[in-house]
């Protein structure tokens, strides 16, 4: 018996022939393909898993950086809303899911239609903090900017009281005054399981009108994180740090804000014609126009009104360049710089490397990004091997196959590099 090649039900070609032949019309109607039974609905336990893994990938997709600068939030946010119009039920748990990463159990729930923004940052004073509360908490960016005190006629940082949550993931350390190493131990106390962090000093690129500036106005005071280029220096410094990464076994990213240029590269770029004209407005150096003062009296009378506690600055030192200056890129900056501040981070996140294993990327406050603030990210890899292992540093976005591996060879304690030139 021949077979029928039947067409689809919404084929034009047989609706066509089904309009104009009535034997055509009367098979179509006999052997019409009947639909799929309705699927079983699955437990709701099932639906709930697969909305929270869901979230949980979601979440993931973006660092502790990119929630503080709020990055990629509003794309976060169409991809929940597509999910919730699917159902009811599917409204529901996602609401539930997303906002329990960010709230704390013991806050009221918020209206169901409302998903929460995403509370990354908080800020920090003299008295205890506990985010413990925060259990369900991957991402945190603590607020250190004012972590520090003057008394007995000195300056010094404070270390404060914090609790985090062990479900943290990734920290951000902002704009700290303390070394380190210092910083580092810390955080080793708090949460020695992440596997991110991020050191952000306070600098002159970031906040140049903080308090404590008014009392470090010569460039020794900046020497934390303007490590110039010498590669001896570099790599002393990054042994340092490495060695003092110990305390946070698991981590595979670090960022530290410190910049491989010496402090002339500063005074170059603020007074240097060739530098000049890539300033976006007029430079000043003197703290009176900074509180519209008419001369030193008044200026002290704003500034202790202003900041109780803390002593008013040297008028007759130069205080630090407004930001505006380095928001414009500066051609004779890059220059004079580029290469070598490349060379000394590729040597420093060698290093980071060879010493800490579980390190995948490592990144720096670069002097000729945009800003002079945008993360300057170098991606690590390294051979297996008990005596002898070789290390690839490479720009993120570069080819891997363009960098040259450096060998490094087990000497006690430390690894020492044998071949591989930079």
């Amino acid at each position: 018996m021949a077979s029928l090649d039947l067409p689809p039900d919404d084929c034009p070609d047989a609706r066509r022939r089904a309009r104009t032949t009535p034997l055509l019309a009367s098979l179509l109607g006999r052997f019409k393909r009947t639909p799929d039974p309705k699927p079983s609905p699955l437990p709701c336990e099932v639906y709930r898993m697969i909305i929270a893994a869901f979230i949980s990938s979601l979440i993931d997709q973006r660092s502790v950086r990119q929630y503080r600068i709020r990055d990629g939030i509003l794309e976060q946010k169409k991809a929940l809303v597509s999910v919730r119009l699917v159902s009811r039920m599917f409204l529901e748990l996602v609401w539930v899911c997303w906002n329990r990463h960010w709230l704390e159990p013991s806050l009221p729930a918020p209206n169901m239609l409302s998903l929460v923004h995403p509370v990354t940052l908080f800020e920090l004073s003299t008295s205890p903090r506990d985010l413990s509360r925060f259990t369900q908490l991957r991402f945190a960016s603590l607020d250190f900017g004012c972590a520090f005190e003057y008394s007995d006629s000195t300056w010094r940082p404070l270390i404060l009281t914090i609790s985090l949550p062990p479900s943290l993931q990734e920290l951000e350390i902002l704009w700290s005054h303390a070394s380190e190493e210092d910083t580092i131990a810390l955080v080793g106390r708090l949460c020695p399981n992440i596997v991110a962090l991020r050191l952000v000093f306070c600098t002159m690129f970031n906040r140049p009108r903080c308090v404590w500036w008014a009392g470090h106005q010569h460039p020794a005071d900046h020497e934390h994180y303007l490590k110039g280029c010498g590669l001896a220096e570099v790599e002393i410094y990054a042994r340092t740090v490495a060695l003092a990464l110990g305390a946070l076994p698991n981590l595979s990213s670090v960022h530290l804000s410190v910049y491989f240029i010496p402090p002339q590269a500063i005074d170059a770029h603020r007074t240097q014609p060739l530098h000049l004209r890539y300033h976006p407005h007029r430079d000043s150096k003197r703290w009176l126009n900074h509180l519209h003062a008419q001369n030193a009296t008044q200026f002290a009378a704003m500034w202790n009104a202003q900041h109780p506690g803390f002593p008013s600055p040297d008028v007759h030192i130069p205080c630090l360049a407004d930001k505006g200056i380095w928001e414009a890129p500066c051609r004779e900056c890059v220059r004079l710089w580029a290469d070598r501040v490349e060379h000394a981070e590729r040597l420093a996140a060698t290093i980071l490397a060879v010493e800490a294993w579980s390190l995948k990327s490592v990144s720096f406050g670069l002097f000729v990004a945009e800003r002079r603030t945008s993360p300057s990210e170098w991606m690590v890899c390294r051979s297996t091997g008990e005596d002898r292992v070789w290390v690839r540093a490479r720009r993120s976005g570069v080819d891997c196959r363009s960098v040259v591996p450096m060998l490094f060879q087990r000497s006690g304690e430390t690894w020492v590099q044998v071949e591989g030139p930079m």
